[in-house]
């Protein structure tokens, strides 16, 4: 609501009802001449209430802004740098070869393979052993190198291809370092045929994979827990079926039992 007043020398200023919205001006503003110019100067409320959000406006923008700037500064990135980062642990030769020879023995057993190691380790004299840990990297890391070279149906499970893979590794390297694409063929062929036949040292040798204990129980092939005993010689007795039999070799003077002994 606005009201329009006279002065003494005739302008007409403008001011708002109180009664509308308290102090809140409200249409034309028209300010009193300075005492030095006497100019007036109109303004318009709606100008001015704009310009007033706009500054409240661009406040609270830079706030956030300033609010996101500080968060970025306490937020810490997380790094691994805390935790040490595993070392690449070296394997020997032999200790490769105590690999696999657990392997065949107790297939996928980490911890059966762990004491094997130790075991050999300590006849050996050596004093550093490899931990479970390093003893499954080293199974992991072997199997995803294979099986890159290596195509597996998928109704075959995951176990059945890990172990026919490293097992009949283990059984080439003994010959050859896979470091060819004909080399891996090889191993394939071993894989799916039972067998394989290999150049080595100008000779070619027939390679096949071990009927081993893992295999033996992976296939479900039951070990006999005693071997059939033999005696060392056979006695055979021979008699008369029928009494007639009897009574005509005895007419004959003769011993109507036989025994033999065969060695």
């Amino acid at each position: 609501m606005e009201v329009e007043c006279k002065s003494q020398d005739n302008s007409v200023t403008s001011s708002s009802c109180s009664g509308v919205n308290g102090n809140e001006p409200l249409g034309s503003v028209t300010q009193q001449p300075d005492s030095e110019g006497g100019v007036q100067l109109r303004t318009s409320a709606r100008v001015s209430k704009k310009l007033k959000l706009d500054s409240l406006a661009q406040t609270s923008t830079d706030k956030k802004e300033l609010s996101h700037e500080e968060e970025r500064k306490v937020e810490v990135p997380v790094s691994n740098e805390g935790k040490p980062r595993a070392k690449r642990v070296d394997w020997s030769t032999e200790d490769k070869c105590a690999f696999f020879e657990a392997l065949n023995e107790y297939g996928k057993d980490i911890d059966a393979i762990h004491n094997y190691i130790i075991q050999k380790a300590k006849r050996r004299g050596g004093q550093e052993t490899k931990t479970k840990d390093q003893v499954r990297f080293f199974y992991y890391r072997m199997w995803s190198i294979l099986s890159k070279h290596i195509n597996f149906p998928s109704y075959i499970k995951k176990q059945t291809q890990e172990l026919y893979a490293l097992i009949n590794f283990g059984e080439l390297r003994k010959k050859i370092s896979l470091s060819h694409k004909k080399h891996y063929e090889k191993l394939s062929e071993m894989i799916y045929s039972g067998s394989t036949q290999l150049k080595f040292r100008g000779k070619v040798r027939k390679l096949r994979t071990p009927l081993c204990k893992a295999l033996r129980k992976l296939n479900q092939i039951e070990e006999s827990s005693e071997e059939l005993r033999l005696p060392s010689c056979v006695t055979v007795e021979l008699r008369p079926r029928y009494n007639e039999d009897w009574c005509r070799v005895q007419t004959l003077a003769q011993n109507p039992r036989v025994r033999s002994v065969q060695p």
